[in-house]
């Protein structure tokens, strides 16, 4: 599962399971500028080193991981750094379906989205990709899980 994310913040509660009524697991990231709510059946995969960490649930079958880039950022830079993942996804990977894309306002923050699915060894991938600039820096939220299974997570996601 091949993804480019990045994105920085400053406080803000990355809320992936808000719409939903699944028990969730607050943590705090990045030196507790960022919280993220992930289901209770999520588990630290790769602990935080260098900004950036990975969960997944007990099957293995989903995935969120985050990186903070050393790239710099602003707010108002996530519409147009949205249009250009699109591009350079569409040029490098042969299997990127574009789904959906867009920006989300919360706390007075841009949220940039990219909705996709991939292929890898055989099998789909529905991609959802959060960015958002934290200290001006970015910071990118993907969740990746099979597409079969997208019916499921999406909502959990939004």
């Amino acid at each position: 599962m091949n993804k480019i994310l990045i994105l920085a913040m400053v406080t803000f509660t990355f809320p992936l399971a808000m719409m939903a009524q699944t028990a969730v697991k607050a943590y705090s990231i990045l030196n507790g500028r960022v919280r993220i709510e992930l289901p209770v059946e999520f588990r630290l995969k790769s602990p935080e080193k260098n900004n950036e960490a990975e969960w997944t649930d007990k099957k293995d079958s989903t995935l969120l991981l985050y990186h903070l880039s050393p790239d710099s950022i602003t707010d108002n830079d996530i519409p147009a750094f949205i249009d250009d993942q699109i591009k350079l996804a569409k040029q490098d990977d042969k299997t990127f379906e574009y789904l959906d894309d867009g920006i989300y306002l919360q706390d007075g923050k841009n949220i940039g989205y990219l909705k996709y699915s991939s292929e890898e060894s055989g099998r789909t991938y529905f991609n959802y990709i959060f960015f958002i600039s934290v200290d001006n820096r970015l910071l990118g939220i993907t969740f990746i899980c099979f597409f079969d299974q997208r019916k499921t997570w999406e909502p959990i996601a939004d």
